[in-house]
């Protein structure tokens, strides 16, 4: 891990993670005001802002109503799917640990975990 620690790994795997709940709860359109929102993914206003921004950036066009105080994807073409593995490799034998998290339009939420597979 050159240039790299594992405090920032850690931040940057909440950071996938609160995009995936974000992208949830804007595709099920029911997060509440700005304000209840952040306090869902555990953040200010200000990163969920951020978040919000990054959504974009991928290519979301994201809304916000006033009258139902819920964000929403305006039209249905932007999806998001996370996968992450993490093996441990110790004497030769790989261990995988974590399978991995799938968000998809078929599947709104499959997690696979793996506690020690050899």
């Amino acid at each position: 891990m050159i240039g790299s620690t594992p405090l920032k790994n850690m931040n940057n795997l909440t950071h996938i993670n609160r995009l995936q709940q974000l992208h949830l709860h804007i595709k099920a359109a029911n997060t509440g005001a700005p304000r209840t929102l952040a306090k869902k993914l555990c953040v200010s206003r200000r990163n969920l802002y951020f978040l919000i921004d990054k959504l974009k950036l991928y290519g979301a066009k994201i809304r916000y109503s006033r009258k139902r105080k819920t964000f929403y994807y305006e039209d249905d073409d932007f999806d998001m799917i996370t996968t992450l593995k993490v093996e441990i490799i110790h004497k030769g034998v790989a261990k995988k640990i974590y399978g991995g998290t799938t968000f998809s339009k078929k599947y709104p939420s499959v997690l696979t975990t793996y506690t020690e597979q050899t």
